[in-house]
């Protein structure tokens, strides 16, 4: 459920990318296809609605299908936040003149809402999440990455277990935790890892930009070839994308730590998986340092997975200004959930130490 709503945030079904072998932001897009209710279609200009960049792209019985720049939804849903009225907004210079002297006082939010609700009606309310196109890829990717972290962190308990004591339950239960955990990054690596790096390429292009901007030449051929199946296509340039669209270039940085990292684990795994098939010594010891290296790696995935979003909190839809809360916790709840926090972190790493080393 988790990863659906974020895959949602990531990429909302409809979602029209701005990227098709060079950037197309001149021409209005990334766009976001909304399903406009019929009895508000009339009162809008529709010839000033494409001169916006809009396009009518089909009907259903209650609606019509509209692929808006999203440059326009986040503003209107920026300002429908700012409780402002439709004569305050730029929906106002949409509208037709006999609907404008209607509307001007009508809070926009009441509108867009409309908008928004039917949209998900028509996509399907129960499962609009579970409709993002990066939301398979996503949730394997999720998947497979706890099953590696739990892994090596089985591995690297029993690992300090057997080089501590030498009995057969704790080798046997390394042996089980680091033959996993190979065959778990590999198919993270290989598989589910590439999907995941396809379905960004597709419906995320700025972030994938962010994620290989500043790479070198001889390395591009290789990337074109593995998000597009062809080495000749050419690559979303990030230096070429609006500030307006535009994600941290820290992204690049993390996400090619994070795959340095990953490689080296996974060949830290494949040696010590050889080590224990030939029954060879080893300073096992050093493998609790497995779990951490995993989270770490973990946790870096999942930085360039929402880093890479910004400057949205839902792609096409909501920027991170508008998200920001208008009602923070106060300091004593958030000192409270610190402590809740800190109390379960130190149960755990007393639980770890009476198990690992003491038991």
């Amino acid at each position: 459920m988790i990863m659906s709503v974020n895959s949602y945030m990531q990429a909302p079904p409809g979602i029209i990318p701005a990227y098709d072998n060079g950037w197309k932001f001149e021409e209005g897009y990334p766009k976001l296809t909304l399903f406009v209710p019929n009895e508000i279609v009339p009162a809008l200009n529709v010839e000033v609605l494409k001169s916006a960049g809009a396009e009518i792209i089909g009907k259903t019985k209650d609606s019509v299908i509209v692929a808006l720049p999203v440059s326009i939804v986040k503003q209107l849903i920026s300002d429908s936040f700012s409780g402002k009225t439709v004569g305050e907004s730029i929906l106002y210079s949409v509208l037709t003149e006999s609907a404008k002297e209607s509307l001007k006082d009508v809070p926009l939010l009441k509108v867009v809402d409309a908008i928004v609700a039917n949209t998900v009606k028509e996509v399907g309310v129960y499962t609009v999440t579970f409709k993002s196109p990066t939301y398979f890829p996503s949730i394997l990717h999720a998947i497979f990455a706890s099953i590696t972290v739990s892994s090596f962190t089985v591995a690297g308990g029993y690992a300090l277990a057997y080089a501590k004591r030498k009995e057969d339950h704790a080798k046997l239960g390394l042996k089980y935790g680091i033959y996993l955990a190979l065959i778990s990054i590999t198919i993270q690596g290989l598989v589910t890892g590439h999907e995941m790096g396809v379905a960004v390429a597709e419906w995320n292009p700025e972030k994938f930009a962010a994620m290989e901007a500043n790479t070198p030449t001889f390395i591009e051929k290789i990337v074109a070839f593995l998000a597009y199946g062809d080495s000749n296509a050419k690559i979303p340039e990030y230096y070429k994308i609006p500030d307006e669209f535009k994600p941290p270039l820290i992204v690049h940085y993390l996400y090619y730590t994070k795959i340095i990292l990953a490689i080296l684990l996974g060949l830290a795994a494949l040696i010590v998986s050889y080590m224990l098939i030939k029954n060879k010594d080893f300073p096992y010891a050093y493998l609790i340092a497995f779990p951490v290296i995993a989270q770490v790696i973990s946790f870096l995935g999942w930085a360039v997975r929402e880093i890479g979003r910004k400057p949205w909190t839902i792609y096409g839809i909501m920027d991170v200004a508008t998200a920001h809360t208008i009602n923070p916790p106060s300091a004593g709840a958030a000192a409270l959930i610190a402590v809740y926090l800190t109390a379960i972190l130190a149960a755990l790493i007393f639980a770890s130490y009476k198990f690992l080393w003491r038991g």
